[in-house]
């Protein structure tokens, strides 16, 4: 028989459809609510496919970034996630802490802080049901073993048992004098156990809610318990560091496993019930003979507590989740570690296997849940060097780097193009939580929650100097125009204004009330505005540190505030989920920005003052016209979104997440028009810099209100020279010269 010839092109389809169904699969839960936003969320992934696909979709994209399109966000970055994550569901309000399978695989269920258990269709990811009654958060849950009902832990004491299909209360099971952290029900589905903060262990009969047994013997909080797959014995953990192999039938003790160095968050027996696995608050798993508690390999690599194990059915690996934010995969026949699954953004509280073994579950505190692929060997797509949570980051004056701190405690400066990573900046005791580079990208100035600000040498990569005085941690800082001060925010209720060639700090600033969230320079660095959770913006005279004018209007905690580049405009991003533009002589609001749907934790102004970019907790980056206060266009977010900075002279933003992903985006289907450039004092006469090219040129009376190209030969700068900001000195501004 002739064997048919291959056909390359129908290959490529295949290989194109599939790419493409991955990619959907992915953004499900973000095409459920913003079906707008299908192309932008698609082209942002197939563009990092092999083969034909993105040559195929670059008609269209090169349709879709023409000015007068629609504006999206053409990302320039790879998401942080492993490949192998097949689909997201999104639907809990808060942490999810619980997940299972169905014993068929067809359902998933889950559990939450926000008090409910959902059920949902583990292929399409559609929500069936949402269980309520629990009256406080839900620790646990699973299948019985036929299917039909769902048993769950709470922290309201009580176990209850549900209807798997309508979501109907069977039964609730009381009797625990603390709260239920824990619960499994026995593979003939006749028991169940439960254990609690009140250091027993229950075993209830299935069908009459009635108490077979209490388990005395922990010294503490039982966070764990699994059946054996033949329903003989009762594996439990504790915050005492000890396992314990029970005996169902009597209740009696059989081993007492000891060896973590810390709470027994998780634990499982192995398909064939001769093994056993647990996790420890000592971030080690440890894999054990059942039968003499005999230790077999103690597994390590996970960066944070382990608060989840699971062995995959098929008995060759296990898999694990822990505070890291990751899954790792496991061979537990050698105790070799074979993958790090990667793509939530807090805490994973839970994992499961599918019963057929090729699928996995996982449970976070970023309130989603994430499905994998279990049989396929994961590489991760990610900016390499940022493992932890992102909660500042600047573009350098030219645009060429992009500075990064967060909860690692460590600055890193990357290659804006190539993503490379050019230094890293160690110094810090405590996270970064804010950064800015120098007029000449020579410099960078950290805030840090250790009280300090420092100021560092980025070529050398080295510590300048390190100013102190804020009594609380700093929350912000910023660098004059000049790069002769700077400026520090605190939880102290204060600013200080700091000399950078001495160190010495010149003055502090009080007048809010509360602890200050952000701080920023005007354009020509006369002047300061300040954000603070007394939920008001305030204008200073650096000069003489007096209070200008004082800014009411947000109904909560103001998180962050900027100028516009022309000095008329501030903005401010407020905890009650909006942005305002003010005017910054008169103090009159000028516009809200309404769109964001939890706190807005960041904001700036576009270099042409035409667009203003915002981040928040609801996940988003937000990019809206300043003119009319409309949203043009969104970019779904992996997690919370702390940070955001906009390019100098591009229609290009990075941000960072609580997850430690970084994003660069550019806005496409708008043009930009040219920049807005202070004329300052500089020397003998005004001058104004050039953002592109950063060279100085003496102004000529003529450029004022007018739009120039760049003086210098070949720099494509086009720039708007900025009028000189009302109420400003004379002496430092134009009007000296006018």
């Amino acid at each position: 028989m002739e064997r048919p010839l291959e056909d390359p092109a129908s290959d490529d389809r295949v290989a194109a459809l599939t790419a493409l169904q991955r990619a959907l699969d992915r953004e499900t839960h973000v095409m459920v609510h913003r079906p707008d936003l299908l192309w932008q969320q698609l082209f942002n992934r197939l563009q990092w496919v092999g083969g034909p696909l993105p040559s195929l979709v670059g008609p269209e994209f090169e349709h879709r970034s023409r000015p007068g399109a629609s504006p999206w966000l053409w990302t320039r970055t790879r998401f942080r996630e492993s490949e192998t994550l097949a689909r997201t569901l999104e639907g809990h309000g808060w942490w999810v802490t619980a997940c299972a399978f169905s014993p068929d695989g067809s359902w998933v269920v889950s559990g939450s802080w926000d008090k409910t258990l959902k059920v949902w269709d583990s292929r399409s990811g559609r929500v069936l049901s949402t269980f309520e009654g629990h009256g406080e958060p839900v620790h646990a849950c699973a299948f019985s073993s036929d299917g039909s009902q769902v048993i769950s832990a709470a922290e309201d004491r009580a176990l209850k048992l549900w209807d798997a299909e309508t979501g109907r209360e069977v039964r609730t099971f009381e009797g625990h004098h603390g709260p239920v952290l824990t619960c499994a029900q026995s593979p003939d589905g006749t028991q169940l156990v439960s254990g609690s903060s009140d250091n027993t262990l229950r075993i209830w009969e299935a069908g009459t809610g009635r108490v077979l047994h209490v388990l005395e013997g922990h010294g503490g909080p039982v966070h764990v318990c699994a059946f054996s797959p033949d329903g003989a014995r009762l594996l439990s953990g504790s915050s005492d560091e000890t396992l314990r192999i029970w005996e169902a039938e009597t209740g009696r003790v059989l081993h007492v496993l000891e060896g973590h160095g810390g709470a027994v968050n998780a634990c499982a027996f192995g398909p064939d019930g001769t093994r056993l696995l647990s996790g420890s608050s000592d971030r080690t798993l440890r894999s054990w003979e059942a039968e003499t508690g005999r230790v077999l390999h103690v597994l390590e690599g996970h960066g944070g507590p382990i608060f989840a194990c699971a062995y995959n059915p098929r008995g060759a690996r296990a898999i694990s989740a822990s505070s890291d934010r990751t899954l790792r995969s496991w061979d537990v026949e050698s105790g070799r570690a074979l993958h790090v699954l990667e793509g939530h953004s807090d805490r994973v509280s839970a994992c499961a296997y599918s019963p057929d073994g090729t699928r996995a579950l996982s449970a976070s505190w970023d309130t989603t849940l994430k499905l994998w692929y279990a049989d396929t060997d994961p590489t991760l797509s990610t900016l390499e060097g940022r493992s932890d949570g992102v909660h500042a980051c600047a573009f350098s004056p030219d645009g060429s780097r992009v500075v990064t701190g967060g909860l690692d405690r460590t600055l890193r400066v990357w290659d804006a193009e190539s993503w490379e990573l050019v230094q890293t900046l160690d110094g810090h005791i405590l996270p970064v939580v804010d950064c800015v580079f120098g007029r000449d990208g020579a410099w960078v100035v950290s805030a840090s929650s250790d009280r300090t600000i420092k100021l560092w040498d980025v070529e050398r990569g080295s510590e300048l100097e390190t100013f102190k005085g804020h009594t609380l941690e700093v929350t912000a800082c910023a660098i004059s125009p000049d790069d002769a001060h700077i400026l520090s925010a605190s939880i102290d209720q204060t600013l200080r204004l700091w000399d950078i060639e001495t160190g010495r700090e010149i003055r502090t600033l009080r007048g809010h009330t509360a602890p200050l969230a952000d701080c920023s320079y005007s354009p020509d660095g006369t002047r300061a505005v300040s954000g603070s959770l007394d939920r008001t913006i305030r204008l200073w005279d650096l000069e003489t540190g007096r209070v200008l004018r004082t800014f009411r209007g947000h109904r909560a905690p103001v998180t962050a505030c900027g100028y516009s580049p022309d000095g008329a405009r501030l903005i401010s991003a407020s905890s009650d989920h909006t942005l305002k533009l003010w005017d910054s002589e008169s103090g009159v609001e000028l516009i809200t920005l309404r769109g964001h749907e939890k706190d807005v934790t960041s904001c700036a102004i576009s270099p042409d003052g035409a667009r203003a970019v915002s981040t928040s907790w609801d996940r988003t980056l937000k990019l809206w016209d300043c003119v009319k206060g409309e949203c043009i266009a969104t970019l779904p977010l992996h997690g919370d979104a702390n940070t955001v900075s906009h390019h100098p002279h591009r229609a290009c933003i990075v941000c960072g997440d609580s997850g430690g992903s970084m994003y660069m985006a550019q806005l496409l289907g708008i043009t930009m028009s040219p920049i807005v450039v202070p004329a300052l004092h500089h020397g003998n006469g005004p001058v104004i810099r050039c953002p592109v090219c950063l060279r100085r040129h003496p102004v000529q009376e003529r450029w004022l209100h007018s739009e120039i190209s760049c003086p210098t030969e070949g720099c494509p700068g086009c720039m708007r020279i900025n009028p000189p900001i009302p109420g400003s000195d004379p002496s430092d501004t134009l009007l000296s010269w006018i």
